[in-house]
């Protein structure tokens, strides 16, 4: 697929986050009666829904993580893993 040479909107990532604002993005233009098509670009580095979604957003809970859990997130934050965004 060709690049375009403008968009209006540019979304990094074709996760869950990514193509969820691509979505809304353009359903809230075609709400207010603009044109949607050729407007909107969702760039990846691998291919949509290629990385785990659980990786990319940090873990989020009303409980405190546990010492494994610490220890695990801090070892993948340290050891230079790449983090699909």
């Amino acid at each position: 697929m060709a690049f375009p040479d403008h968009a209006d909107f540019v979304i990094i990532g074709a996760g869950i986050h990514g193509l969820s604002t691509a979505w809304r993005l353009a359903e809230r233009l075609a709400a207010a009666g603009e044109q949607v098509e050729g407007r909107v670009v969702v760039l990846d580095k691998t291919g949509i829904a290629a990385g785990a979604s659980g990786v990319a957003c940090a873990r989020k809970s009303s409980t405190p993580a546990s010492a494994a859990m610490a220890a695990a997130v801090s070892s993948s934050a340290t050891s230079g893993a790449t983090i699909q965004v």
